[in-house]
């Protein structure tokens, strides 16, 4: 289904879907929120083709998840998550979550959230919206796993 008939839906997963569901999508906002912002670094972590990654980018700058930025002093840009993009982390911790429980690796967990403070490992719930405490994508310490290339 393309982006144009997903965003036709009534339906918040279909519009959704219509911004994220392109292939490597959320694999390079991952990346962005890891710090990996550098194209030829964005292309080697994902293995992905020049051409695929430059209209996966544009298509991220015009959806308002990424931006595109000239350090001064430098000639490459670097990509920046947006706030947009950040607001992700929830929504890539439970597809992490779904699938360390239904395609688990034999050596152990791949990513771990904690608390930095306590050390204590978060997970994702549902609450009642008075009871929910609020986090940044900084209040949380997501640690990966030894085969997990980032």
């Amino acid at each position: 289904m393309s982006q144009k008939n997903y965003l036709y839906h009534n339906c918040p997963i279909a519009q959704a879907m219509g911004i994220l569901g392109g292939q490597w999508t959320l694999l390079i906002a991952r990346d962005l929120m890891n710090g990996i912002n550098k194209f030829d670094n964005i292309q080697r972590s994902l293995q992905i083709s020049r051409n695929l990654l430059t209209q996966r980018l544009q298509q991220m700058e015009q959806n308002g998840l990424a931006k595109k930025v000239v350090p001064e002093g430098l000639k490459r840009a670097v990509y920046k998550p947006t706030q947009k993009c950040f607001d992700l982390v929830n929504t890539l911790l439970a597809l992490s979550e779904w699938s360390e429980k239904w395609m688990p690796d034999p050596n152990g967990p791949r990513i771990s959230v904690k608390n930095p403070k306590s050390g204590k490992v978060l997970k994702l719930g549902l609450f009642p919206a008075d009871k929910i405490e609020k986090h940044s994508h900084k209040d949380i310490n997501i640690e990966y796993g030894p085969d997990l290339n980032l």
